[in-house]
């Protein structure tokens, strides 16, 4: 996040409260790597921070900053109180490091390694549950035993090389995701996500065996593995074929989770020539799209071959599945369209005068959403914003208008805080855009389908430098403002930072 940047610039000491950035240098100067709640509590106090809501903003923030690590919501980790993210990192940095946990034990770890591996005096045995918990919450590793000696396994520095037993019988299902840049993490983390459907133990580093099961027969058996260096991850499902649909869909939804956490992945789809295992792969989304159009057949010039469709598309998706997924595209364009005309009313009802050519630069069309937050589906947005000529019609979508207009207004605000950002300095700039079209893209999805946790991390991280950043921007004073407005409006209460 842009956070790490905010308590560099020369001039945020002018805006935040001076207490705060106290309570930040005691934080950084203390000798403890975990402190308490209460002690936390006694540290904001002789600075004068007495509210409990101060004291959580506050340590939301530094939390955010890299300043501190604090888990306060987690079930687990919780208890684990305030966090010097030093400790975190360095411990385990030493575990991923070890050449025995790489080499002798496999990815194996225990609780003798971490006591093998760490400083006792910087890492006591009474922490180990702490670190192994924090390697968790970061889908770095998974426990294997929970008996009195917990076991764990780090997908991420297993053995590079593919065991013999991962051959498929039989017809397989497949599948493949193609990347610009393939992040290492993609397929550690989709081993964690999964390792209850690891099939026989199975699992490298750059693959696992999984296995979909009704009582105790296995119906089918998945081989995902990852290829760095071309950049592609393929996916193959063999088994009972009433069921290998829907277990590669859930293999899928997993990576889609995974896909969905960074920001710009570039990603596409590609399932294989049928009966032609050696042929260049289909393009998923262009078989989509041609059956959209109303094509039933799609031609393969290099092999001859005329393909039907529908019963190509079927074996990955039901056609209600398709159909349902293409009336969201729909809507999503027509709510482009209509976020044209918004656009042009934004433009029109901003009361401030424009102060300079960056602020008057309208940005681009905010129906392209960032690629992260995936398809738009599922919409019932609908109405004129022009209004209807059919007074009857008006009066039985009154409901409807009036949720329109709520859109109308949360998106003219979004348009105002873009146009403000575009002046934000270079080097965090970006990164507050994608604060704001995270906002954005909740917004475009139907309100019942709204995440908002997503939205209240995304409009404090807004917030927060609304109220950091002290260089001179046209419209920065509204900014904080806009912010907290906007959390109103989507039902999430925002608190400025008290002043000194």
């Amino acid at each position: 996040m842009f956070f790490g940047k905010l308590f560099k610039l020369k001039q945020v000491y002018d805006l935040l409260p001076l207490s705060w950035f106290q309570v930040k240098q005691r934080l950084e100067n203390l000798d403890k790597d975990i402190i308490s709640i209460s002690e936390y509590a006694t540290i904001c106090a002789k600075e004068n921070i007495w509210e409990e809501t101060d004291q959580t903003q506050l340590i939301g923030l530094l939390h955010n900053l890299g300043i501190v690590l604090n888990f306060r919501e987690h079930p687990i980790l919780q208890s684990t109180n305030i966090l010097n993210p030093h400790w975190v990192t360095e411990g385990i940095y030493a575990l991923l490091s070890d050449d025995a946990l790489k080499v002798k034990t496999k990815g194996i770890l225990t609780y003798a390694d971490l006591s093998r591996i760490l400083d006792s005096n910087k890492y006591p045995s009474r922490r180990y549950h702490c670190l192994t918990g924090l390697m968790e919450e970061f889908e770095l590793c998974f426990p294997v035993s929970h008996c009195r000696a917990p076991t764990f396994l780090i997908p991420g520095i297993l053995p590079k090389e593919q065991p013999e037993n991962t051959e498929l019988q039989g017809e397989t299902l497949e599948f493949q995701y193609h990347y610009r840049i393939l992040p290492d993490s993609i397929l550690s983390r989709f081993i964690v996500l999964t390792h209850e459907k690891i099939h026989n133990s199975t699992h490298w580093r750059t693959g696992v065996m999984l296995e979909y099961t009704e009582g105790a027969e296995v119906y089918n058996i998945a081989r995902i593995k990852s290829d760095p260096e071309d950049k592609k991850i393929f996916i193959a499902v063999s088994g009972r074929e009433s069921t290998r649909r829907s277990f590669l869909s859930m293999i899928r939804d997993t990576f889609t989770k995974i896909h969905n956490s960074f920001a710009n992945l570039e990603i596409s789809q590609w399932v294989p020539v049928p009966g032609c295992p050696d042929a260049d792969p289909l393009d998923y989304e262009e078989l989509l799209g041609l059956e959209e159009m109303g094509e039933n057949t799609v031609r393969v010039g290099k092999l001859k071959l005329k393909l039907d469709l529908r019963p190509l598309l079927d074996g990955y998706e039901s056609i209600e599945l398709r159909r349902r997924k293409q009336m969201g595209d729909r809507e999503m364009e027509k709510y482009g369209r209509e976020y044209d005309d918004l656009v042009d009313i934004a433009k029109l009802a901003v009361s401030r005068p424009i102060i300079n050519k960056a602020e008057a630069k309208m940005t681009q069309n905010s129906s392209e959403i960032n690629n992260f937050q995936g398809a738009f589906q599922g919409s019932n947005f609908s109405g004129n914003i022009g209004g209807s000529s059919n007074s009857a019609e008006v009066g039985g979508n009154q409901s409807l208008q009036n949720n329109n207009a709520n859109t109308a207004e949360i998106l003219k605000l979004i348009s105002s805080m873009r146009q403000t950002a575009d002046q934000f300095p270079e080097d965090i700039r970006d990164e507050i855009i994608i604060d704001i079209e995270d906002v954005e893209a909740e917004i475009k999805k139907p309100e019942n389908q709204w995440n908002k946790a997503r939205l209240k991390k995304s409009l404090t991280a807004i917030l927060a430098a609304g109220t950091a950043i002290a260089i001179p921007i046209a419209g920065m004073t509204d900014f904080a403002n806009t912010a907290i407005d906007l959390g109103q409006k989507v039902g999430i209460e925002l608190k400025r930072p008290s002043g000194r």
